[in-house]
């Protein structure tokens, strides 16, 4: 699953990272790992861990009478030689 990690300094400021993790509690430690490789003099307030929603896939068909899609027919310019096109 997909985090978004929201580290909170002491001093003031914020980090957002994005992680990749099985749940929460393993985010929140990838995000403080993550912060203290980053930002090593910083002291760590608070971190918190929001779950990513992830988006439904999209499936996408081909038709191979027109192999470029609706707005080109190039088909019969399969055909033909491509250097034919240069000396026209």
């Amino acid at each position: 699953m997909k985090f978004k990690v929201d580290v909170y300094y002491k001093g003031g400021g914020t980090a957002t990272y994005p992680v990749l993790a099985p749940n929460v509690t393993l985010a929140k430690n990838f995000g403080r790992s993550i912060s203290m490789r980053w930002e090593p003099n910083m002291l760590i307030k608070k971190i918190t861990a929001k779950k990513i929603a992830s988006e439904k896939a999209t499936l996408h068909s081909s038709n191979p009478d027109k192999p470029f899609g609706d707005p080109f027919d190039d088909t019969e310019d399969l055909a033909s030689h491509p250097m034919s096109a240069w000396f026209v």
